[in-house]
């Protein structure tokens, strides 16, 4: 049986911006890190 990695969960970027004033400082850099990655994505999807 092989194991297929899971498809990264979408995110909203605007929900994680309104919201990152209430983490914590390594949940702030989690977040914007996730939200980088998410733009990444759509960005090479458009550009494809």
């Amino acid at each position: 049986m092989s194991k297929t990695p899971k498809p990264p969960v979408r995110i909203n970027p605007d929900t994680v911006i309104d919201q990152v004033n209430e983490l914590e400082r390594e949940e702030q850099i989690a977040a914007l890190e996730q939200v980088h990655s998410e733009l990444t994505t759509r960005l090479s999807r458009t550009q494809a």
